[in-house]
């Protein structure tokens, strides 16, 4: 992906945009039930495997998912993935590469407003450096490799964590 920091010939000031606190959760709720977000999921090389863990809260709760979330307002892509992964599960990411990017409609929701959550999700790979040590939010951690990766798991898997692993166990 592309991007483009410039208006007007001028570069944009990132420090400025950078977000420095939460928004209110009533304000997050209505962004939630009424906007795309736009989020970055990272399929991890750890262990000699790609990481999966489960989520405890909704959307996806209790499902095999990636790591990720919203992209921070202000950061790269590829910083913001950074932050996200060392505050979910304490790994550094190198070699991050994106292979993808997909539009994600998932029919629950964090806040029980009924309207589910609509994403589009920038997609990447990447190596990890360090020990992975789970936040709350996540559990079960998983190493796929090919030889786990069987038709059968491969077939349990939502659709769009299928697909963009295909893509990620080639790589390891």
């Amino acid at each position: 992906m592309k991007h483009y920091y410039v208006e007007n010939d001028v570069p944009v000031d990132l420090e400025k945009m950078k977000r420095t606190s939460f928004m209110p959760e009533n304000e997050y709720m209505s962004a939630n039930a009424n906007l795309i977000l736009a989020c970055h999921d990272v399929f991890i090389k750890h262990n000699g495997g790609i990481l999966l863990v489960k989520r405890r809260t909704k959307p996806a709760i209790n499902t095999w998912w990636p790591l990720g979330g919203r992209i921070l307002k202000g950061y790269s892509n590829e910083e913001s993935l950074r932050k996200k992964v060392k505050s979910e599960c304490g790994l550094e990411l190198t070699n991050i590469q994106e292979i993808g990017c997909a539009r994600v409609i998932l029919g629950s929701d964090p806040f029980g407003h009924g309207k589910g959550v609509d994403a589009i999700a920038v997609v990447f790979y990447a190596e990890s450096i360090g020990n992975l040590n789970l936040d709350q939010s996540h559990f079960d951690p998983q190493i796929i490799t090919a030889k786990t990766y069987t038709e059968e798991f491969r077939e349990s898997l939502h659709p769009y964590v299928r697909d963009y692993l295909d893509i990620a166990i080639t790589k390891i």
